[in-house]
């Protein structure tokens, strides 16, 4: 079962694939290496049986199993040793999009979406995982992230200013992203265990601002 190995390969940090080629991933050989927490074997029981019972609550559903494949996969190949800063940046705000649009169901004319410059924000309060600085929305203006840094590179094709690819994040000048992008990951993380049916594990309200491995307990 496809959707149950995806999901293996996000608790063991470890990609997986039942493809004969996983050439547009990271492909690291050690555990943890593509998530920020660390399941004992009890835990990677437990998330294998959220899996199968995530796909039994989800038949008539299939485009929510490939949603959180594709969320898992974005966050894997944003860490691609390969990957340049803006293609890492654009694949965790994909991710993100879609941990959103997960949670928040198809578009109805009952339930208006809601603007980029929120969905993050939206998307963490859902969860109580602490809203970053860059994700808040201040007196109804676009934090820099949504208004700046997506709309550029989606729309303009510019990543701090220069053409895709030739500017790392935060721009040449004293580049800085403040661990932007580390939080980007840890973020996603957070979310999938709680999509995944784990919304009240502790892991997912744990801090996420640094390089620190949490412990994921689903057993």
């Amino acid at each position: 079962m496809k959707f149950v190995i995806w999901c293996l390969s996000f608790f063991l940090g470890l990609r997986l694939t039942t493809e004969e080629c996983g050439f547009l991933d990271a492909t690291p050989i050690e555990r943890k290496k593509l998530n920020d927490f660390f399941a004992g074997e009890s835990s990677i029981k437990a998330g294998v049986n959220l899996a199968i019972q995530f796909v039994d609550k989800h038949t008539d559903d299939a485009r929510s199993l490939k949603r959180i494949e594709a969320i898992i996969h974005a966050l894997f190949m944003a860490q691609n040793p390969q990957a340049l800063c803006f293609e890492g940046f654009q694949y965790l705000y994909m991710a993100l999009d879609a941990c959103y649009r997960q949670v928040f169901g198809p578009r109805t004319k009952e339930s208006p979406d809601i603007t980029h410059n929120k969905r993050i924000e939206w998307l963490c309060n859902q969860f109580n995982i602490v809203v970053p600085p860059w994700a808040k929305n201040q007196g109804g203006t676009m934090g820099p992230l949504s208004c700046t840094t997506r709309n550029d590179s989606i729309h303009e094709a510019l990543f701090f200013d220069e053409p895709l690819g030739f500017s790392v994040f935060g721009g040449n000048v004293q580049p800085n992203d403040d661990g932007i992008i580390l939080q980007m990951e840890n973020i996603i993380c957070r979310v999938l265990v709680a999509l995944l049916g784990k919304p009240n594990a502790k892991y997912v309200t744990t801090p996420y601002a640094d390089r620190q491995y949490a412990s994921l307990d689903l057993a």
